[in-house]
């Protein structure tokens, strides 16, 4: 008489149980990075608003504005902590998002996106503006557009 086996062995599960933990192993921690990348996101976001505002304000009077003339307070969400503009000179501007602390990694939080506009081709009174990324946040977690190089 055949006796037939019901189930899988002892060694069959442990092998599919480690196999199961090293996937996850290598997984976790490109699933960690992504979700920085997305929530960073978030942070390049705000900043278009005033990008978009100095833009404008360059298209219709070939200068950077003050910040009085910007006419804009800032903006909070929950990973944006501040976001700040400076009139460097008359040939540079920037714009700054801070991360707000405790909201997406301990080696992220606390620090800035900063974008620097400067006249583009044609230079201001063509109403071209120029943007570059910098910051302090690593280039692993930016943006294709704002690494450096890319």
């Amino acid at each position: 008489m055949k006796r037939s086996q019901h189930g899988f062995t002892l060694i069959e599960l442990v092998i599919v149980v480690a196999i199961i933990g090293i996937l996850a192993a290598l997984a976790l921690p490109t699933y960690l990075d992504y979700i920085k990348k997305t929530r960073l996101s978030e942070v390049l976001l705000a900043l278009t608003p005033p990008k978009a505002l100095i833009t404008e304000h360059v298209t219709t009077t070939a200068s950077f504005p003050t910040a009085a003339q910007l006419n804009w307070s800032g903006a909070s969400s929950a990973y944006v902590d501040s976001v700040t503009y400076t009139k460097v000179s008359d040939t540079e501007v920037s714009i700054a998002a801070r991360v707000r602390p405790g909201s997406i990694a301990a080696d992220i939080d606390g620090l800035q996106l900063v974008l620097t506009g400067k006249p583009g081709a044609g230079g201001l009174s063509a109403g071209a503006v120029e943007w570059t990324c910098a910051g302090t946040i690593p280039q692993q977690y930016l943006v294709a557009a704002c690494r450096s190089g890319a």
